[in-house]
């Protein structure tokens, strides 16, 4: 069975797809070296990437944006208020938005100290998990 997760490393947004492997299936033998090491090349090459980009809202968002982070969404929902604009300064746990998932309102806070870089969607759009919503620096 493959499952399909999202990841972020140092910022950047991953989907990747997992096989799950019972005893019963037949695993061929590689060594354990050569197949970490061809591993972390590749995972290396991907966050080392200096033209990283991602999909939110049906457009390419560069997300080199010498931002000190990026707030992407904990859970597909709608948004049902931004409480802050571009250029606003904001403190480490103030309220930026409020996403309503399963009729449920989640408060999304900064983590940090910054200001509004950019605001990648708007108040009720519909967003998926993951999905970038405020840039900070």
């Amino acid at each position: 069975m493959i499952k399909t997760y999202n990841v972020t490393v140092n910022g950047i947004y991953y989907e990747v797809e997992v096989e799950e492997v019972t005893k019963s299936d037949k695993v061929k033998n590689i060594d354990s070296t050569e197949k970490k090491n061809t591993i972390n090349e590749q995972v290396k090459s991907k966050i080392n990437k200096p033209d990283a980009t991602i999909k939110s809202n049906n457009k390419v968002v560069d997300i080199n944006n010498n931002s000190k982070e990026n707030i992407f969404s904990p859970m597909p929902g709608v948004v049902n208020k931004i409480n802050v604009s571009k250029n606003q300064s904001v403190s480490r746990g103030d309220v930026l938005l409020i996403l309503e998932a399963m009729k449920m309102e989640n408060e999304i806070v900064s983590p940090v100290d910054g200001v509004i870089k950019d605001i990648h969607i708007s108040e009720k759009s519909t967003v998926s998990s993951g999905e970038l919503l405020i840039s900070i620096e």
